[in-house]
């Protein structure tokens, strides 16, 4: 990989990490599912121009949209809001990469060799010592709902190898829409005083959204679909486990978040089991 290219992979780590942060801050204030409506109605109005897909594109791309804006952001936005920290949220999140190996083992007929079947343990052994750990324990919910989230995110990656003739922004743009009706209902039921919130919210968590669809969704997720059109996911994915380091780091500076070694300890099982999943893939991704 080149230096430019690296450096590519930096700021994707970078803007990633950061998301977490500027979430955590937008659900500080916000109920999930209004934060989330926001974020894909803005993003929807952005990548208007993109909406132009191959009509036989359209139910495919729309399961794909429904599983990745719903089911997976839905459950991760919750437990993000439970969370007590940053860190045991974001390297949870990486758990759709050992899922994914196990569906794609099951559905796919992909082949599960003892060292992936080892890696595998490992993670989630890691994210079992998390939970031990008090901040992460006294959100348990949290952990488990972002765990959960895991396996719909597992899913879509799943969807997108078959996913042939759109590209990052089309698969976005198709995201928004999808999403927007499903989160206008469940905030209308779940969720109240939407309106009064907005009116009397103050700068940070609507400028933590902006950031969210600007940074991680826009910038992040194009310049990650710039390198996989390069580079095998195998060389890739691993890199991308700079962001829950990021993410960690982010935390302790800005809110004041501690590290205990059951999630020093966790975490990096985790990682080290994700990184591993990630070296021996020989996939390509488009």
């Amino acid at each position: 990989m080149s230096l430019f290219h690296f450096f590519l992979v930096l700021i994707i780590n970078l803007a990633w990490g950061f998301n977490f942060l500027a979430a955590k801050t937008a659900l500080d204030y916000f109920p999930p599912f209004l934060v989330l409506l926001l974020r894909f109605f803005l993003l929807f109005i952005i990548l208007i121009p993109f909406l132009k897909i191959p009509k036989s594109k359209i139910i495919d791309i729309s399961v794909l949209a429904f599983i990745s804006s719903v089911m997976y952001f839905s459950l991760n936005f919750i437990g993000l809001k439970l969370a007590g920290e940053l860190t045991s949220p974001a390297i949870a999140t990486q758990l759709f990469i050992p899922i994914g190996a196990i569906l794609a083992f099951i559905f796919l007929s992909e082949k599960v060799n003892f060292k992936t079947f080892f890696s595998i343990l490992i993670a989630f052994l890691g994210v079992m010592i998390l939970s031990f750990d008090e901040t992460v324990f006294d959100n348990i919910e949290s952990l488990i709902l972002i765990s959960i989230s895991s396996i719909p995110m597992a899913i879509t990656t799943i969807l997108m190898r078959k996913l042939k003739g759109v590209n990052t922004f089309q698969i976005q743009a198709w995201t928004g829409l999808i999403a927007i009706f499903p989160y206008i209902f469940l905030t209308l039921i779940f969720e109240k005083n939407q309106w009064n919130l907005l009116l009397a919210a103050p700068i940070e968590p609507v400028l933590s959204i902006v950031y969210s669809v600007i940074a991680a969704s826009l910038i992040g997720h194009g310049l990650l679909y710039f390198l996989l059109s390069r580079y095998q996911v195998s060389i890739v994915n691993p890199l991308l486990l700079m962001s829950p380091v990021f993410a960690s780091a982010f935390g302790v500076f800005f809110r004041e978040d501690s590290l205990s070694i059951l999630l020093i300890v966790g975490g990096s099982m985790t990682l080290f089991g994700v990184l591993l999943i990630s070296i021996g893939s020989k996939n390509k991704s488009v």
